[in-house]
This record gives C-alpha cells, sequence and structure tokens, in this order.
C-alpha cells in the first residue's frame, strides 16, 4: 500500500508541533484503512503534559478513540515517524489497529509479532528528515 501524500504532509505537521513544544520530535497519524481519510493525530507531549504516557502513538489513539467514540480501531491503520517503543507497541495492539507503518528505525525493541508492522521505504526524504531532527534534538539536549 502507498500512503498518501495528505497523510505524510499531516505527520510532517505533527512533528514540527513536537520541535515547537521542545518534545522528541515524533508525530503519529490514524487513518481509514480503506480510503487513508485522517481521523486523528498526535505528536509527543511528555515534557508539556507532565505524563510519562504522552507519546505521539498513545496521544493518536487516544484522539482517534474519541472521534469514533470506541476504543477498537478495527478498520484503521497508524503511520508513526519513528519506530513505536515496547510502551506504544502494547498499546497499539490493544487498540486494534489493523497495520502500523513507520519511517524511521529506532533503537527501542518496537511492536511484537501481533502485530501488522511494516516499514515504509519510499519516503527518503521525510526519512532522513526525521533523523536530523532526533540527532538535533538530542544534541542540543546534552
Amino acid at each position: 500500500m502507498n500512503i498518501n501524500k495528505n497523510i505524510i504532509e499531516q505527520l510532517n505537521k505533527e512533528v514540527e508541533e513536537s520541535i515547537k513544544l521542545d518534545e522528541i520530535p515524533i508525530g503519529a497519524v490514524v487513518f481509514k484503512s480503506d480510503d487513508q481519510s485522517i481521523i486523528a493525530a498526535g505528536h509527543n507531549t511528555r515534557q508539556s503534559d507532565h505524563n510519562v504516557l504522552g507519546h505521539a502513538e498513545v496521544n493518536a489513539i487516544l484522539a482517534a478513540e474519541m472521534k469514533i467514540n470506541d476504543w477498537r480501531l478495527d478498520g484503521y491503520s497508524m503511520i508513526v515517524s519513528l519506530k513505536p517503543c515496547e510502551m506504544c507497541s502494547t498499546v497499539i495492539k490493544e487498540s486494534r489497529l489493523d497495520r502500523i507503518y513507520y519511517i524511521l528505525n529506532s533503537n527501542y525493541i518496537g511492536v511484537g509479532n501481533n502485530v501488522d508492522f511494516v516499514k515504509v521505504d519510499y519516503f527518503p526524504e521525510e526519512e532522513k528528515m526525521y533523523d536530523e531532527y532526533l540527532k538535533n534534538f538530542f544534541h542540543k539536549k546534552r
């Protein structure tokens, strides 16, 4: 499946919002699996909300659940700028999303075998940009 450009543009907005908030620059977008219409998005808010659960994936899932008024996200997929951590992987699994796409690999353990997880290789510019955002963020912090 090719991810449409509107989804990538929204993903970029979420990453940029994380940067504005001085958060780790990660974004996530939830969309309908069949027609790729966006229903929710999220970015990191751990520092600004003082909440350990403030990961982009969790924020996007919570927004999607509120929008459809159900915690079950069957029929929906998500794209994330960075491969999800173990905590987010568990939340993703429990939310019943159909498929998870990610652009940039991470050093975290990531999603287990019970989730259909796909590395998207056809956005090399975004992959390079997200990598630079992360390097710059952590370089600034050290």
